[in-house]
């Protein structure tokens, strides 16, 4: 099984899809935490989840669009992040890589954050060590404070 998170640039959005080993579509999942108006919804379910049978179809259509982006100069109109199929603590832990400040409390957070949440720290990570090496002025922050301020919805 394979997941994946499309985050829209335009209204804060994302979807969530699963693929099984085969590349066929599982699940399908909005995230309405955000706003989004009827026409974003229609396009986000109609543009981005029927039309795709396999995980390489849905791949191959955003890397269309970002070309298409880039052309235009552009910034992406949404992102694929592919998620983590570990989330336990010490796969974190290990990921993050900073491993200093209260790691018991830094636990206790972990526990209490719903899977979906930790699907989406442990996505952010590699993205947000990467910012880190085009802002070398900036210390990472300890993996409490990485949890607790949610850094991963940081736009990187």
């Amino acid at each position: 099984m394979k997941s994946y998170r499309i985050r829209f640039r335009n209204c804060g959005a994302w979807l969530r899809l699963d693929y099984a080993d085969d590349g066929a579509l599982q699940m399908a999942a909005l995230n309405d935490g955000h706003e989004m108006d009827e026409r974003q919804k229609n396009y986000v379910w109609g543009f981005m989840i029927a039309p795709f049978k396999t995980a390489q179809e849905m791949l191959d259509y955003v890397a269309s669009v970002a070309k298409q982006d880039a052309v235009n100069n552009e910034k992406p109109k949404f992102t694929v992040d592919l998620l983590p199929s570990d989330t336990s603590f010490d796969a974190f832990w290990n990921a993050y890589g900073n491993k200093v400040g209260k790691k018991e409390r830094t636990v206790q957070m972990w526990k209490l954050m719903s899977e979906e949440q930790r699907l989406l720290a442990m996505a952010g990570i590699k993205k947000y060590k990467n910012w880190l090496l085009l802002n070398t002025a900036v210390q990472m922050l300890y993996p409490e404070t990485y949890i607790s301020q949610k850094r991963w919805e940081n736009e990187f």
